[in-house]
């Protein structure tokens, strides 16, 4: 089962209250849309990112969107992050 989650990364870690989140702790981030915390994979509720060997085209030519995103949200989720279930996947 791989849960899809919204993220709670600010208003529960500097409330210091996890108590009604599904999971949480330190992240591990995968790609743009996907965690793993707490030994569980988390997929973000509402977001769809490039995969991490996506790329994408511009005017300017070609550059490495998947691992921009996944960069993007690294940098979102330096702390521990909470996550309460919306929905579940296969």
């Amino acid at each position: 089962m791989l849960r899809v989650c919204s993220l709670l990364v600010l208003s529960l870690v500097l409330s210091g209250s996890v108590a009604s989140a599904d999971v949480s702790g330190q992240a591990r981030v995968v790609d743009g849309d996907t965690l793993i915390v707490a030994e569980q994979t988390v997929r973000l509720f509402g977001i769809d990112a490039p995969e991490m060997a996506q790329t994408c085209e511009t005017p300017h030519g070609t550059w490495p969107c998947g691992r921009w995103a996944q960069g993007v949200l690294a940098g979102l989720a330096t702390g521990p992050v909470a996550c309460v279930t919306e929905d579940t996947d296969r």
